[in-house]
């Protein structure tokens, strides 16, 4: 939601962007690595770089560095801004129940790893700004990545 809201106020603006998000480039069952997905990400960007789109926007969840190194480097030599987004354990399992189906097969597995992922993406090197979005409503987050990105 936050992408799309931030896509969103971009557009308002009048700025030019395009959109990513990493996983649903190889959204699969069972479940890829996320470095399935990265491997696709390289062209993604080259073909949103000859339509004119500078400013890139891209979602993932690296669960490790090596992903968010192997994320950073699919985008080449641009320069990449890394926000991350936090969220206390019992606040991204709310969101995930609210924003999945209650029939979802996936639903126990996402409710896991929202409430445990967290702690492991605290220890990631190289990010450039940490955002806390639990008490915050989305157009303030958006101000905030908008605020740190200089966009």
């Amino acid at each position: 939601m936050t992408l799309t809201l931030l896509a969103d106020t971009l557009e308002a603006d009048g700025i030019a962007n395009a959109v990513v998000e990493v996983e649903s480039l190889a959204r699969a069952f069972p479940y890829p690595p996320l470095t399935q997905a990265l491997a696709a990400l390289p062209r993604i960007v080259e073909l949103h770089r000859k339509a004119g789109h500078d400013l890139l926007l891209a979602a993932a969840t690296p669960e490790n560095q090596g992903e968010l190194d192997a994320l950073v480097d699919a985008f080449g030599e641009a320069d990449v801004i890394v926000i991350r987004l936090t969220a206390r354990p019992e606040t991204a399992v709310a969101r995930v129940t609210a924003r999945e189906p209650p029939d979802w097969s996936g639903l126990p597995q996402l409710r896991n790893t929202a409430r445990v992922l967290g702690a492991r993406l605290d220890s990631l090197a190289h990010i450039d700004r940490v955002i806390a979005t639990d008490d915050a409503e989305p157009a303030e987050v958006v101000a905030e990545v908008r605020a740190a990105a200089g966009i």
